[in-house]
């Protein structure tokens, strides 16, 4: 089994095709066409309900990853 694990920081679900069938998500803007990544998307598992603890979501989402450590949520001063 593999398993590739892809982390994007500030990655909106109203930028990706896959999530809202293609339709457009606000009054007077196209929909974003993302072909690749809803085909990536059908042949995965999906998150649809992760959240990050805070801001800049990159640092902590790697830390825990990577190490199974619960963030802080707090960086360093």
């Amino acid at each position: 089994m593999n398993l590739i694990v892809i982390c994007l920081d500030s990655f909106r679900q109203d930028h990706v095709s896959f999530y809202h069938g293609g339709q457009p998500v606000f009054d007077d803007v196209p929909p974003c066409q993302t072909p690749n990544i809803d085909v990536f998307a059908q042949r995965c598992v999906v998150f649809e309900n992760a959240y990050p603890c805070g801001l800049p979501t990159i640092v902590a989402s790697s830390a825990t990853l990577t190490t199974t450590s619960a963030p802080t949520c707090a960086l360093p001063a």
